[in-house]
């Protein structure tokens, strides 16, 4: 007997299940992240060097994009899964695919803030014209789109499929776990 996959878990979402929701949405960002990145050397050579200036700037990727799953991952939970109370497998996908989108621009935001602590500018080739640590909030939030729209184009396919798949599995785990 197969479960079915667009039924409702009988229990409501588990309270306890936050801190597996924050594992799951690092994890996945981090799987993105890898992804994305080897994505880019691969096609592209040099073309996250190019993003970050130097290769001690990848790290800002590695700590501003769990960062940013995470936050959006907790507010997307809350309304897509706990708030409807319905806990379905399609949901979480959705709900995943959509983390994953969303949580471009915030993770750019989130880089951009990190400037500071790393001591040199992120982006190196616009860090003349730009100068992100000096600039004011209009450019800097024009910034941050302009470079989330890029990431969105180039590797946003890759943070919609781990979203939704780690959505996907975070339900699913979650119903085997209820119907025990």
């Amino acid at each position: 007997m197969a479960i079915e996959h667009s039924e409702v878990v009988s229990a409501p979402p588990l309270k306890t299940s936050w801190w597996q929701i924050g594992i799951g949405a690092i994890l996945a960002s981090e799987i993105a992240t890898a992804l994305s990145l080897a994505f880019l050397f691969l096609c592209g050579g040099s073309g996250a060097f190019r993003l970050t200036g130097t290769s001690s700037g990848l790290l800002i990727y590695f700590g501003a994009a769990p960062l940013a799953g995470l936050l959006v991952g907790w507010l997307l939970w809350w309304l897509c899964i706990q708030r409807t109370g319905r806990t379905t497998v399609r949901r979480g996908v959705v709900f995943g695919a959509l983390s994953g989108i969303i949580a471009h621009p915030i993770m750019w935001a989130l880089a951009s803030l990190s400037i500071g602590i790393v001591g040199q500018p992120f982006i190196r080739e616009f860090s003349a014209p730009f100068q992100w640590v000096n600039q004011g909030g209009w450019l800097r939030l024009t910034e941050i789109l302009y470079f989330s729209l890029l990431s969105l184009m180039y590797v946003g396919w890759i943070t919609l499929l781990v979203g939704g798949i780690a959505g996907g599995l975070l339900i699913f785990f979650q119903q085997a776990h209820t119907q025990r």
